[in-house]
Protein backbone atom coordinates (compact mmCIF):
# COMPACT_ATOMS: atom_id res chain seq x y z
CA UNK A 1 0.00 0.00 0.00
CA UNK A 2 1.24 3.64 -0.50
CA UNK A 3 1.27 5.27 2.95
CA UNK A 4 1.44 8.82 4.45
CA UNK A 5 4.98 8.50 4.94
CA UNK A 6 5.92 7.80 1.48
CA UNK A 7 4.55 10.88 0.35
CA UNK A 8 5.61 14.45 0.61
CA UNK A 9 5.75 17.85 -1.11
CA UNK A 10 8.21 18.54 -3.96
CA UNK A 11 9.87 21.90 -3.27
CA UNK A 12 12.60 22.35 -5.78
CA UNK A 13 10.38 24.34 -8.93
CA UNK A 14 11.32 27.90 -9.39
CA UNK A 15 8.82 28.81 -11.94
CA UNK A 16 4.94 28.66 -11.90
CA UNK A 17 5.02 26.70 -15.41
CA UNK A 18 7.43 23.94 -15.81
CA UNK A 19 7.32 22.17 -19.46
CA UNK A 20 8.36 18.58 -19.30
CA UNK A 21 7.57 16.41 -21.82
CA UNK A 22 4.13 16.73 -23.22
CA UNK A 23 3.31 17.80 -19.61
CA UNK A 24 2.48 21.46 -18.04
CA UNK A 25 3.59 21.46 -14.19
CA UNK A 26 1.74 24.48 -13.14
CA UNK A 27 2.10 25.76 -9.51
CA UNK A 28 -0.78 26.94 -7.78
CA UNK A 29 -1.33 29.72 -5.19
CA UNK A 30 -0.63 27.57 -2.19
CA UNK A 31 2.88 26.27 -4.08
CA UNK A 32 1.25 22.63 -4.79
CA UNK A 33 1.95 21.03 -8.11
CA UNK A 34 -0.63 19.95 -10.49
CA UNK A 35 -0.66 18.06 -13.70
CA UNK A 36 -2.15 19.92 -16.76
CA UNK A 37 -2.82 18.26 -20.67
CA UNK A 38 -4.59 20.07 -23.24
CA UNK A 39 -7.30 17.19 -23.80
CA UNK A 40 -7.39 18.30 -28.03
CA UNK A 41 -3.71 17.30 -28.32
CA UNK A 42 -4.65 13.83 -26.70
CA UNK A 43 -5.93 11.94 -30.02
CA UNK A 44 -5.65 8.27 -28.73
CA UNK A 45 -6.44 8.71 -25.48
CA UNK A 46 -10.05 10.42 -26.29
CA UNK A 47 -10.44 7.35 -28.97
CA UNK A 48 -9.64 4.63 -26.30
CA UNK A 49 -11.69 5.86 -23.66
CA UNK A 50 -14.80 6.60 -26.68
CA UNK A 51 -14.36 3.02 -27.32
CA UNK A 52 -14.92 1.55 -24.04
CA UNK A 53 -17.46 3.76 -22.78
CA UNK A 54 -19.71 2.48 -25.41
CA UNK A 55 -18.81 -0.85 -24.57
CA UNK A 56 -19.49 -0.30 -20.67
CA UNK A 57 -22.28 2.07 -21.59
CA UNK A 58 -25.16 -0.29 -21.39
CA UNK A 59 -23.93 -2.87 -19.30
CA UNK A 60 -23.62 -0.08 -16.05
CA UNK A 61 -26.24 -0.31 -13.33
CA UNK A 62 -27.06 2.60 -12.29
CA UNK A 63 -27.13 2.80 -8.51
CA UNK A 64 -28.09 6.40 -7.37
CA UNK A 65 -29.03 8.02 -10.80
CA UNK A 66 -31.35 7.02 -13.37
CA UNK A 67 -29.19 7.96 -16.66
CA UNK A 68 -30.10 7.35 -20.20
CA UNK A 69 -27.77 5.56 -22.42
CA UNK A 70 -26.56 9.15 -23.86
CA UNK A 71 -25.46 10.46 -20.46
CA UNK A 72 -24.43 6.88 -18.96
CA UNK A 73 -22.08 6.75 -22.05
CA UNK A 74 -21.04 10.89 -21.09
CA UNK A 75 -20.30 9.73 -17.50
CA UNK A 76 -18.34 6.83 -18.26
CA UNK A 77 -16.53 8.46 -21.40
CA UNK A 78 -15.02 10.91 -18.82
CA UNK A 79 -13.56 8.73 -16.33
CA UNK A 80 -11.91 6.59 -18.99
CA UNK A 81 -10.42 9.58 -20.29
CA UNK A 82 -9.21 10.49 -17.23
CA UNK A 83 -8.17 6.73 -16.23
CA UNK A 84 -5.90 7.13 -19.96
CA UNK A 85 -4.28 10.56 -18.95
CA UNK A 86 -3.54 9.16 -15.43
CA UNK A 87 -1.86 6.30 -17.07
CA UNK A 88 0.23 8.35 -19.71
CA UNK A 89 1.38 10.54 -17.07
CA UNK A 90 2.93 7.20 -15.26
CA UNK A 91 4.38 6.14 -18.17
CA UNK A 92 5.89 9.53 -19.00
CA UNK A 93 7.25 10.00 -15.18
CA UNK A 94 8.21 6.42 -14.05
CA UNK A 95 11.02 5.28 -16.33
CA UNK A 96 10.68 1.25 -16.75
CA UNK A 97 7.27 0.81 -15.27
CA UNK A 98 5.17 0.08 -18.82
CA UNK A 99 6.21 -3.75 -17.96
CA UNK A 100 4.46 -3.86 -14.71
CA UNK A 101 1.72 -1.43 -15.31
CA UNK A 102 -1.80 -2.93 -15.89
CA UNK A 103 -5.02 -1.39 -17.16
CA UNK A 104 -8.02 -3.78 -15.97
CA UNK A 105 -9.77 -2.53 -19.82
CA UNK A 106 -7.35 -3.93 -21.53
CA UNK A 107 -6.75 -7.47 -19.79
CA UNK A 108 -10.56 -8.04 -19.27
CA UNK A 109 -12.36 -11.20 -20.42
CA UNK A 110 -15.92 -10.40 -19.66
CA UNK A 111 -16.61 -8.54 -22.70
CA UNK A 112 -16.84 -5.16 -20.69
CA UNK A 113 -20.23 -6.65 -19.38
CA UNK A 114 -19.21 -6.64 -15.73
CA UNK A 115 -17.96 -3.91 -13.18
CA UNK A 116 -14.07 -2.25 -13.57
CA UNK A 117 -12.44 -4.32 -10.70
CA UNK A 118 -9.34 -1.46 -10.90
CA UNK A 119 -8.48 1.03 -12.62
CA UNK A 120 -4.91 0.70 -13.11
CA UNK A 121 -2.58 -1.27 -10.80
CA UNK A 122 1.58 -1.67 -11.05
CA UNK A 123 2.66 -5.37 -10.32
CA UNK A 124 6.12 -6.38 -9.49
CA UNK A 125 7.40 -9.56 -7.83
CA UNK A 126 5.18 -9.91 -4.50
CA UNK A 127 4.11 -5.73 -4.40
CA UNK A 128 0.92 -4.34 -5.85
CA UNK A 129 -0.10 -0.69 -5.80
CA UNK A 130 -3.84 -0.36 -6.89
CA UNK A 131 -4.88 2.85 -8.26
CA UNK A 132 -8.20 4.50 -8.91
CA UNK A 133 -9.11 7.33 -10.98
CA UNK A 134 -11.73 9.86 -10.19
CA UNK A 135 -12.96 12.69 -12.62
CA UNK A 136 -14.72 15.73 -12.42
CA UNK A 137 -16.53 17.91 -15.14
CA UNK A 138 -16.26 21.57 -13.74
CA UNK A 139 -19.19 23.83 -14.28
CA UNK A 140 -18.09 27.17 -13.15
CA UNK A 141 -14.54 27.15 -11.29
CA UNK A 142 -11.61 28.21 -14.78
CA UNK A 143 -9.14 28.80 -11.95
CA UNK A 144 -6.84 25.60 -10.99
CA UNK A 145 -6.37 27.49 -7.45
CA UNK A 146 -9.67 27.78 -7.21
CA UNK A 147 -10.49 23.91 -7.59
CA UNK A 148 -7.80 23.40 -5.49
CA UNK A 149 -9.02 25.13 -2.54
CA UNK A 150 -12.89 24.43 -3.11
CA UNK A 151 -13.31 20.97 -5.13
CA UNK A 152 -13.25 17.66 -3.36
CA UNK A 153 -11.51 14.34 -4.27
CA UNK A 154 -14.38 11.90 -4.53
CA UNK A 155 -13.92 8.82 -2.07
CA UNK A 156 -16.21 5.52 -2.59
CA UNK A 157 -18.02 4.44 0.41
CA UNK A 158 -16.86 1.04 1.31
CA UNK A 159 -19.94 -1.49 0.02
CA UNK A 160 -20.66 -4.60 -1.56
CA UNK A 161 -19.30 -3.06 -5.04
CA UNK A 162 -16.94 -0.80 -4.00
CA UNK A 163 -13.33 -1.21 -2.27
CA UNK A 164 -10.52 1.60 -1.21
CA UNK A 165 -7.73 1.45 -3.47
CA UNK A 166 -3.68 2.56 -2.36
CA UNK A 167 -4.11 5.68 -3.85
CA UNK A 168 -7.13 7.45 -5.24
CA UNK A 169 -6.44 10.18 -7.70
CA UNK A 170 -8.58 13.12 -8.70
CA UNK A 171 -8.71 14.60 -12.25
CA UNK A 172 -10.65 17.53 -13.06
CA UNK A 173 -11.43 18.15 -16.33
CA UNK A 174 -12.29 22.39 -17.48
CA UNK A 175 -13.63 23.34 -20.51
CA UNK A 176 -13.21 26.80 -22.14
CA UNK A 177 -17.16 27.23 -22.04
CA UNK A 178 -18.33 26.63 -18.42
CA UNK A 179 -21.81 25.46 -20.05
CA UNK A 180 -20.08 22.47 -21.97
CA UNK A 181 -20.63 19.93 -18.76
CA UNK A 182 -24.55 19.78 -18.60
CA UNK A 183 -26.36 18.55 -14.78
CA UNK A 184 -29.74 17.69 -17.08
CA UNK A 185 -30.68 14.29 -17.88
CA UNK A 186 -29.10 14.09 -21.89
CA UNK A 187 -31.99 12.52 -24.06
CA UNK A 188 -31.19 11.77 -27.80
CA UNK A 189 -33.18 10.01 -30.94
CA UNK A 190 -29.68 8.82 -32.32
CA UNK A 191 -28.09 5.98 -31.90
CA UNK A 192 -25.42 5.37 -28.88
CA UNK A 193 -22.68 5.27 -31.45
CA UNK A 194 -24.16 8.17 -33.51
CA UNK A 195 -24.99 9.89 -30.44
CA UNK A 196 -21.13 9.52 -28.91
CA UNK A 197 -19.04 10.43 -32.32
CA UNK A 198 -20.66 14.09 -32.39
CA UNK A 199 -20.28 14.10 -28.91
CA UNK A 200 -16.68 13.73 -28.87
CA UNK A 201 -16.31 16.38 -31.88
CA UNK A 202 -18.04 18.55 -29.29
CA UNK A 203 -15.62 17.73 -26.25
CA UNK A 204 -12.59 18.03 -28.68
CA UNK A 205 -13.38 21.24 -29.82
CA UNK A 206 -14.49 22.40 -26.47
CA UNK A 207 -10.77 23.28 -25.32
CA UNK A 208 -10.97 21.21 -22.46
CA UNK A 209 -8.25 20.84 -19.90
CA UNK A 210 -7.50 18.13 -17.84
CA UNK A 211 -5.64 18.55 -14.46
CA UNK A 212 -4.23 15.86 -12.52
CA UNK A 213 -4.96 17.35 -9.39
CA UNK A 214 -3.78 15.31 -6.20
CA UNK A 215 -4.42 12.10 -4.56
CA UNK A 216 -5.07 10.51 -1.52
CA UNK A 217 -3.29 7.27 -0.05
CA UNK A 218 -5.37 4.68 1.92
CA UNK A 219 -5.12 6.23 5.33
CA UNK A 220 -6.10 9.56 4.04
CA UNK A 221 -9.65 7.53 2.40
CA UNK A 222 -10.19 6.07 5.47
CA UNK A 223 -9.95 9.60 7.43
CA UNK A 224 -11.57 11.11 4.86
CA UNK A 225 -14.66 8.76 5.56
CA UNK A 226 -15.34 9.48 8.77
CA UNK A 227 -16.18 13.11 7.58
CA UNK A 228 -19.19 12.40 5.06
CA UNK A 229 -21.51 14.85 3.67
CA UNK A 230 -24.74 14.95 1.23
CA UNK A 231 -25.23 16.49 -2.18
CA UNK A 232 -28.96 16.40 -4.01
CA UNK A 233 -28.76 16.82 -7.30
CA UNK A 234 -32.09 16.59 -8.87
CA UNK A 235 -31.78 18.46 -10.94
CA UNK A 236 -29.60 15.61 -12.99
CA UNK A 237 -31.95 13.10 -12.18
CA UNK A 238 -29.35 11.98 -8.65
CA UNK A 239 -30.59 10.58 -5.81
CA UNK A 240 -29.13 12.09 -2.46
CA UNK A 241 -25.49 11.31 -1.99
CA UNK A 242 -22.84 11.08 0.54
CA UNK A 243 -19.57 11.58 -0.02
CA UNK A 244 -16.33 12.11 2.15
CA UNK A 245 -14.90 15.32 2.67
CA UNK A 246 -11.95 15.76 1.25
CA UNK A 247 -11.19 19.01 -0.19
CA UNK A 248 -8.14 19.11 -3.13
CA UNK A 249 -5.76 21.16 -1.29
CA UNK A 250 -5.40 18.70 1.97
CA UNK A 251 -4.51 15.83 -0.48
CA UNK A 252 -1.00 14.69 -2.04
CA UNK A 253 0.27 16.36 -5.19
CA UNK A 254 0.58 13.38 -7.65
CA UNK A 255 4.45 13.72 -8.17
CA UNK A 256 4.74 12.41 -4.62
CA UNK A 257 2.83 8.91 -5.51
CA UNK A 258 5.41 8.54 -8.60
CA UNK A 259 8.00 9.03 -6.11
CA UNK A 260 6.79 6.25 -3.87
CA UNK A 261 6.07 4.32 -6.59
CA UNK A 262 9.39 4.42 -7.63
CA UNK A 263 10.86 3.31 -4.32
CA UNK A 264 8.24 0.40 -3.64
CA UNK A 265 8.98 -1.62 -6.69
CA UNK A 266 12.80 0.00 -7.12
CA UNK A 267 12.49 1.68 -10.13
Amino acid sequence: MIASADVGGISSAENDCVSQREIMKIKLNNGKLVEKYTVADLPAEINWAKSTALKKANHTADTWQGRSPHKRFENIFLGDLAKNIVKKYLLQEIAGVSPFLIEYDQIRTDDFRNRDMFDLKIEKDATSIELEIKSSGEKTISDPSSLNSSRRLIVNQPGPHYHLSDACIQVMFVPANMQFFKNEITASQLSLEKYSEGYIQDFSAASVIAYIMGFADLQMQKNALANLFSVNNSGAGANRRSYADLILSNTHQIDSLTQAIKKKISL
